[in-house]
């Protein structure tokens, strides 16, 4: 195997890892009643920012525990959240449906 293929081979070994390590953290999200921001943002597949931005829009409540600097999110209330959006989303495509658009 010359350079180059053992390089690319290397490279896609890499980017596999990294997806299991993405899959694994939102395993390990499910098993959890509280989340931080950041396992927050791997659970809901999205960015930390994104995270953040939801809870200063008042739409995730994030507390933090006395003694403690980071924030935690409760499990049902992002399950919650999401399945908000998901209402919102087939809703949303229903209607654009009823009316004939079809973006």
């Amino acid at each position: 195997m010359n350079e180059e293929k053992r390089i690319a081979v290397l490279r896609e070994a890499v980017e596999a890892v990294e997806a299991i390590g993405a899959i694994l953290a939102r395993l390990e999200a499910c098993l959890k009643p509280e989340l931080t921001v950041n396992e927050a943002a791997a659970y809901m597949g999205m960015s930390v920012g994104k995270v953040r931005d939801l809870i200063s829009r008042g739409l995730l409540t994030a507390h933090r525990p006395e003694g403690t600097r980071r924030k935690y999110v409760s499990r049902s209330e992002i399950e919650r959240y999401m399945a908000r959006q998901e209402r919102i989303y087939t809703l949303t495509h229903k209607k654009r449906e009823k009316n004939g658009n079809d973006d």
